[in-house]
């Protein structure tokens, strides 16, 4: 399968550095999940989340005002490749993005660095 990275529709697969997008899955456990005094585990596993940690190639201002205007709804939908279920569309949140600026040429200051972490909702 290609890889895909989509959000609220719009492609931003060729921003992507190779091997830029790190795949989780994350258990959501119950309070009730825990030891007991014998030491055994007692799980209620109530859900699974994937996290996605970005990072980006080398961009433009405009273009990463581009990808930021993309990530600043609370909550988005991001088409990708998941490790469990292939292509797939989630939701997802962030709250963070960093970027440092890399050279100016041409007029032009590019952004380096660009990485951000998406949550599953």
């Amino acid at each position: 399968m290609r890889p895909v990275f989509e959000i609220d529709g719009k492609d931003f697969s060729w921003l992507i550095e190779e091997g830029g997008i790190k795949w989780s899955r994350n258990d959501l456990d119950s309070d009730k999940s825990g030891r007991t005094l014998d030491g055994a585990m007692q799980r209620s596993r109530i859900g699974i989340k994937r996290k996605l940690s970005v990072t980006c190639l080398r961009m433009t201002t405009e273009q990463l005002m581009t990808l930021n205007a993309a990530l600043l709804p609370a909550f988005i939908q991001v088409k990708y490749l998941d490790a469990i279920d292939g292509v797939t569309t989630r939701t997802f949140y962030g709250s963070a993005v960093e970027a440092a600026t890399l050279v100016y040429i041409d007029g032009e200051t590019h952004w380096s660095s660009t990485a951000f972490d998406l949550i599953e909702r």
